[in-house]
């Protein structure tokens, strides 16, 4: 009937689409979204969050169709990976914290600093923890936090700075500024 040839022709049925929890205050991510429910509205949305590493291992195995993930992605699996462009790092710190003013900082120049970082291992951590490294130091972890969102509200406390994709500048402005690191992104 109609609905199978409307499914066939990909104007009706469900897309499930996987994203990590800072790709989803991507506004490439939102603008995809959007796009995709404006130019296929019959086409149902599953959505799922999940870290970079477990999301493309579910691509994979075909439980997802997609996924917004950020790199690096550990697994070695047979994926094909369009990259969306980069986005740069930021240090999110209390609006009190004397580099908070600053243009820019250096990563080096973090190195005296208590870090906030996710609880659970995710890619960018990976890549934050080996960029501190390079710089020549081991970020010391002061806190840890379940979700990307609770590590900005533990940096707006003042308990510590956490480095963050540009896009979670609009979290909690309020208390928080969002520096730009010299020549670090994802």
């Amino acid at each position: 009937g109609q609905i199978a040839r409307d499914i066939e022709a990909g104007v009706a049925g469900t897309l499930r689409i996987g994203f990590t929890e800072s790709a989803s205050y991507s506004p490439v991510v939102t603008q995809a979204l959007k796009a995709h429910r404006d130019a296929w509205p019959a086409v149902a949305l599953v959505l799922e969050e999940a870290v970079s590493d477990a999301l493309a291992e579910s691509v994979a195995q075909g439980r997802l169709d997609l996924a917004f993930v950020r790199p690096p992605i550990q697994a070695r699996l047979p994926l094909h990976i369009d990259p969306l462009g980069g986005e740069p790092l930021v240090a999110a710190m209390a609006r009190e914290h004397p580099l908070a003013r600053r243009a820019s900082v250096a990563l080096g120049e973090l190195a005296g600093e208590d870090f906030i970082f996710r609880r659970r291992i995710t890619g960018i951590q990976v890549s934050v923890q080996a960029a501190c490294r390079e710089a020549g130091f081991s970020p010391r972890i002061a806190q840890q936090a379940p979700q990307l969102s609770a590590v900005i509200n533990l940096v707006a406390a003042s308990l510590g700075i956490a480095i963050v994709p540009a896009c979670m500048g609009v979290v909690r402005p309020d208390r928080v500024a969002f520096v730009p690191l010299d020549g670090l992104a994802l």
